[in-house]
């Protein structure tokens, strides 16, 4: 299925590698007038810049510390000032912190919900706002399946993305009549850079990349194009019935336990 997104005005925070760059180049390729992209700084961007430079697509890029409301205020106000319109946005960025309940501490605590919770729900306070006032919009948010299912000595990282799941829903309802749309992915395990570092940081990388991948129900782990599908399927206008849902994109495994 090809999405068209001609003539829209999209932003996506986490834009610089990931599931956050493929989106953005999706986005781009499927006909979007600009991609405005978010990330802590024009190092992190450099590769996108690069790819999308290639596409030829607008693009503005906003550089800034989405741990501060402020910020996650003002990307979405400035790509409505650059623009005039925000049609869609899709709040990806996130952070995963490696802590249990005996050793967790309450600055980790903070700045997982900072970032992961607080982040995307003041953007989309803004960005539903003009969407409201302009008649549609879409909005997509990025959890996890570790929000549905929790995952051990990740608390503060499942627990944010359980309420992104919630948080996702009570919006649909309040916006319910508005033409505007909120719904939130929730991918498995994806291969990213951030999971590459995960492999790096074993005793073993190789040895243990393949032991991770033997437990997955299709021995791989998904990819950031194909949650980038999914992500575009639910942002389109082609699918304008699909509010307050959260699609799990995990190759089966929240449903299953392990091999038969």
């Amino acid at each position: 299925m090809k999405f068209d997104f001609t003539g829209k005005i999209c932003a996506v925070t986490g834009a610089g590698a990931g599931m956050g760059q493929a989106i953005s180049l999706m986005l781009a390729e499927s006909g979007a007038k600009a991609v405005v992209m978010v990330d802590l700084s024009k190092e992190h961007m450099a590769e996108t810049i690069g790819k999308m430079d290639a596409l030829g697509t607008d693009y503005k890029c906003i550089y800034g510390d989405l741990s501060r409301v402020e910020f996650a205020k003002k990307f979405v106000e400035e790509t409505i000032e650059a623009y005039g319109t925000i049609d869609v946005l899709v709040n990806v960025a996130g952070i995963v912190q490696v802590n249990s309940l005996d050793t967790i501490t309450e600055a980790d605590f903070d700045k997982t919900m900072a970032i992961n919770v607080k982040a995307p729900m003041f953007a989309t306070q803004v960005a539903a706002r003009k969407m409201v006032e302009q008649g549609h919009g879409s909005i997509v948010v990025i959890a996890s399946t570790a929000g549905i299912m929790g995952v051990g000595n990740r608390m503060a990282y499942s627990t944010s993305k359980g309420a992104l799941v919630i948080m996702c829903k009570s919006i649909a309802a309040e916006l319910a009549g508005t033409n505007v749309r909120i719904n939130c992915v929730c991918p498995g395990t994806v291969d990213t850079p951030s999971m590459e570092k995960r492999f790096q940081a074993m005793p073993d990388p190789a040895a243990g990349k393949k032991a991770f991948l033997a437990k997955e129900l299709n021995g791989r782990i998904g990819t950031s194009e194909e949650i980038a599908k999914t992500v575009l399927f639910a942002a389109s206008d082609e699918v304008d019935y699909l509010n307050g849902a959260s699609l799990i994109v995990d190759g089966g495994m929240t449903c299953c336990t392990g091999k038969n």
